[in-house]
């Protein structure tokens, strides 16, 4: 699942904050990292793409109040 910023607007410190995230999350894991994309993956296969997509959508969301967008 590749998370990409919508807005280019302070796009790092999003990117930089999403990183955080994923890093404290028990069931996101980090397979890559460019400027304004961030590719992740789930720690366990018990995770459909669509439920990894949607709780990486809602906890960012709910966190960071940013808009962002989501393909897998």
């Amino acid at each position: 699942i590749i998370l990409s910023e919508n807005d280019n607007l302070n796009s790092l410190t999003r990117i930089d904050s999403l990183l955080e995230l994923v890093q404290t999350s028990e069931r996101l894991k980090i397979k890559a990292v460019s400027k304004l994309e961030l590719e992740i993956e789930s720690k366990t296969d018990e995770f459909s793409s669509f439920c990894l997509q949607c709780l990486v959508l809602v906890d960012f969301r709910i966190n960071n109040s940013i808009p962002l967008s989501i393909s897998l």
